[in-house]
């Protein structure tokens, strides 16, 4: 059991936790704004939970395909390409017609394709992949590049209204610096002119826009002074033991990080912890004033949610995405049957390679060539479950 400590040094067991809740006083009711409250603070709390669990989660996969799978994505890879130019090889035996040179064409293409996708080709492989195929390797990664900026340049104009030209990449830091400089002075030219052209607002926004800035006033004076009261109660200054002292920093970073970041969950649960545990002040919040806490609440809330779904999207764990939305054991499995497969087939091709050289006669080859192809579809078959 993992511990954190006390203002006196005494260890707290970590499942201990302080909910923000509000608690009937007496025979009375929950008022509907105190039940909304502690919805809203309880869906925080979960959302929390949901985002730090799943955060771990993706850290164990990709730590497993990191150990598992990416220390066979190379020689797999090689595999493909010593497959491949061995029936280039064994080719050159045979008289072969222009539909089964055609599939045996395909066939290279289709193993080398397949290789690229998991390393990046050498020379060697370049220059062998453009003797099989009618456009070079560099051809196709300058139209594949051409085709993703295109797309990008068309989502760019769709969501933010900028057109910009993404051909100037070239993956250098100064060319994305570039890029990025050009997004923003958009940007700004984009909000200059909506600035210059202020719409004509009616009495009843100009009375909600009035309203929400005495709102958001009244809970900057409400964060601020629960701020305050911790601050009073946690400054280091206030005791001369250098253990609490230090005890004291921590819980004031902690406290500091969450006025910085307008967290009030977190600053009202470290309220009732160190200041009004036995007070009862949440309790005493006005009507008015849990109307605003709600509201800042709700936005909260948003921002936890989005938070959540950007981990299905960091790019950190792109290559472990196709399983990330799996159960842990089964995201797990999926991960090991990925590197089966690649020992597995890593095999395949070395026996088959050893065998190319008991190939007796033309019709064994193009059997194997006929085999490899319906193998080459179960594998593309199989590498869509990953995608």
């Amino acid at each position: 059991m993992e511990y954190s400590y006390d203002l006196f040094g005494e260890p707290i067991q970590e499942k201990k936790q302080y909910s923000v809740k509000i608690t009937k006083q007496s025979n009375k009711l929950l008022t509907k704004n105190q039940q909304a409250f502690n919805r809203i603070t309880k869906r925080i709390e979960n959302l929390n939970l949901e985002i730090e669990n799943y955060k771990q989660k993706l850290e164990l996969l990709l730590e497993t395909y990191n150990n598992k799978v990416i220390p066979l994505e190379k020689p797999y890879a090689q595999s493909k390409i010593e497959l491949a130019k061995t029936l280039a090889e064994t080719s050159e035996k045979y008289k072969l017609n222009k539909n089964q040179i055609q599939q045996l064409q395909v066939l290279i293409q289709n193993l080398c394709r397949e290789a690229f996708s998991f390393s990046e080709p050498d020379m060697d492989a370049i220059t062998f992949y453009n003797t099989w195929n009618e456009k070079s390797y560099e051809d196709e990664i300058a139209e594949q590049k051409a085709a993703f900026e295109a797309l990008l340049e068309v989502k760019f104009k769709n969501k933010f209204g900028i057109d910009i030209d993404l051909s100037e990449l070239d993956g250098s830091a100064d060319s994305y610096s570039k890029i990025q400089e050009k997004i923003k002075e958009e940007q700004e030219k984009q909000s200059a002119k909506d600035k210059s052209t202020p719409e004509k607002k009616t009495k009843k926004q100009l009375e909600k826009e009035a309203q929400q800035k005495n709102e958001a006033e009244t809970l900057a004076k409400s964060i601020r002074s629960i701020y305050l009261s911790l601050a009073k109660m946690l400054h280091p200054d206030t005791v001369s033991d250098e253990n609490e002292k230090l005890i004291k920093e921590e819980l004031m970073k902690k406290v500091t990080g969450a006025y910085q970041e307008k967290d009030l969950p977190t600053l009202l649960k470290l309220e009732m912890q160190f200041v009004s545990a036995e007070s009862n002040n949440i309790e005493k919040l006005s009507d008015d004033k849990l109307k605003i806490y709600i509201s800042a609440l709700k936005e909260q809330v948003a921002e936890l949610e989005e938070e959540k779904m950007m981990q299905y999207q960091n790019p950190r764990y792109s290559k472990i995405s196709y399983c990330s939305y799996y159960p842990e054991k089964k995201a797990l499995a999926a991960l090991l049957s990925k590197s089966s497969f690649f020992k597995e087939d890593m095999e395949y091709n070395e026996r088959m390679i050893g065998l190319f050289q008991y190939f007796s006669n033309k019709k064994t080859f193009l059997n194997f060539i006929t085999q490899e192809m319906e193998r080459s579809l179960d594998v593309e078959i199989w590498d869509d479950l990953f995608d």
